[in-house]
């Protein structure tokens, strides 16, 4: 099992990855298990994050929850069960925040199909939150301003109240003086809904290999 690492232990930043979804773009497929670089999405998501500075990671499951759990055997997270995962993603985030540790200062909530995101990128969330630990800290990506996005414990309860499928980003729309953007690349952005987006991920990890991504300040 891979060991938490000497930023993992301070307690002040949890993630939460939403894993519940039931990939109703993907024809036939939980996408989230579909091989991607020679492991699952959902591994290789949780991988990057778990290099970063976060305190623990807690994935939250609904569809295929065992299957998701076993992709993930061997990593160093805590799984939780949403059993409303149906209503919308709001419920996942709930459980997700309720699944935290009571230490944590803030979450910075992820969702389950970015395999692309680089640890550089969430440990610069962390490092804005160091900073101001009252400030919301929300991705850029290109006109969308959405996840990841970090949220200091004052915001828990009132996230908790969403409903339905839109998550946090009516938050980031209500308190949009607060937040502090982080400009991610398009190419660290993207989630995987279709066939053809997981094609397209597979042909950019492939060049990524040999021609790194630069990061923006």
């Amino acid at each position: 099992m891979q060991q938490p690492t000497a930023a993992r232990q301070t307690g002040r930043i949890s993630a939460i990855v939403l894993a519940a979804g039931a990939s109703t773009r993907m024809p036939d497929s939980n996408k989230l298990l579909l091989p991607l670089a020679g492991e699952p999405i959902v591994r290789t998501t949780c991988k990057n994050i778990l290099e970063s500075k976060v305190a623990e990671l807690v994935v939250v499951l609904g569809v295929d929850a065992n299957l998701v759990r076993r992709a993930l055997h061997g990593l160093d997270v805590r799984c939780v069960f949403n059993p409303a995962f149906a209503d919308g993603m709001s419920t996942s985030v709930a459980a997700g925040l309720q699944g935290v540790s009571a230490a944590a200062a803030g979450a910075i909530i992820f969702l389950a199909d970015q395999p692309n995101l680089r640890t550089e990128t969430i440990d610069r969330f962390c490092a804005k939150f160091e900073a101001d630990s009252r400030t919301v800290v929300a991705a850029r990506c290109g006109t969308v301003v959405g996840n990841p996005a970090l949220f200091p414990r004052k915001y828990f309860h009132e996230i908790s109240q969403l409903t339905g499928d839109s998550g946090p980003r009516r938050l980031l729309q209500k308190y949009s003086g607060a937040v502090c953007e982080i400009v991610v690349p398009e190419a660290e952005g993207r989630d995987i809904d279709t066939p053809a987006d997981l094609q397209a991920m597979r042909r950019l990890l492939h060049k990524r290999k040999d021609e790194p991504l630069s990061g923006c300040a």
